[in-house]
C-alpha cells in the first residue's frame, strides 16, 4: 500500500507542481528495483522527485507527507506542515513531525525563478529538512492523514473521536484509490 499527500499552496498555481510531485513520486516508488523498501528510499525517492521536477522546470511548491506500508511497518517521509497520526483503540499512538520556521511558515519542496539572475531558486531540500520515521503497525490501526488546513484547526485529539471503528468498515468503504489527475494547468 501506497499513500501520497500533497496539499496545494498559494502564490502560484500550485496544481501543476503538486500534480508532478505526486505522479513522479508513485512511478519512482512503485518500480523501485529495491526490493528491502527502507525507510531512508523514502528521502531518496523525494530527493529524486525535486531533480526530476528541476529538470522539467516545473513552478511552484509544496509540503508533503510520503508514506507506504511495508509488512507492519508505516514508513513515513515529512516535509513541512502536512502531518499524519495513527489511532488505536481510541488513542493516538503515533504522530508524524511537522516542519516550520514558524506558525504558517512550513518547509516547502520548491522551485521557482530567480529575480535578480538567470536559473531555478531550489528551496527546502528533502535530504536536508525532511523527517523519516517508522511505526509498527496492529491490525484496526486508522491512519489520518491532512495538511495544515486539517492540522492548523484541529488537535489530533479533536481529530480521534471522528475516527471510525474501523472493525465494522471495509477498506472500499472509506479508502479512494489513487489515480494521477490529468497534467494541465486548471484545477480539477
Amino acid at each position: 500500500l501506497l499513500f501520497l499527500f500533497f496539499p496545494y499552496t498559494q502564490n502560484i498555481d500550485p496544481a501543476p507542481f503538486a500534480r508532478a510531485v505526486m505522479s513522479i513520486a508513485d512511478a519512482l516508488l512503485e518500480t523501485s528495483p529495491n526490493p528491502a523498501r527502507t525507510l531512508h528510499q523514502l528521502q531518496e525517492t523525494m530527493q529524486l522527485v525535486l531533480a526530476e521536477i528541476v529538470h522539467r522546470r516545473i513552478m511552484g511548491g509544496c509540503t508533503y507527507n510520503v508514506g507506504r506500508i511495508v509488512g507492519d511497518q508505516l514508513q513515513t517521509n515529512n516535509l513541512g506542515d502536512c502531518s499524519l497520526i495513527v489511532v488505536r483503540d481510541g488513542a493516538v499512538v503515533h504522530a508524524t513531525e511537522q516542519q516550520q520556521r514558524e506558525f504558517n511558515n512550513p518547509y516547502q519542496l520548491g522551485v521557482l525563478p530567480r529575480k535578480k539572475r538567470p536559473g531555478l531558486w531550489v528551496a527546502d531540500m528533502p535530504n536536508e529538512f525532511s523527517v523519516s520515521q517508522s511505526f509498527t503497525l496492529r491490525e484496526g490501526d486508522v491512519i489520518v492523514q491532512g495538511s495544515d488546513g486539517l492540522w492548523d484547526n484541529l488537535s489530533a485529539d479533536e481529530v480521534k473521536p471522528h475516527v471510525p471503528d474501523i472493525s465494522a468498515l471495509t477498506v472500499s468503504s472509506f479508502a479512494v484509490p489513487f489515480k494521477p489527475a490529468p497534467s494541465s494547468n486548471t484545477y480539477p
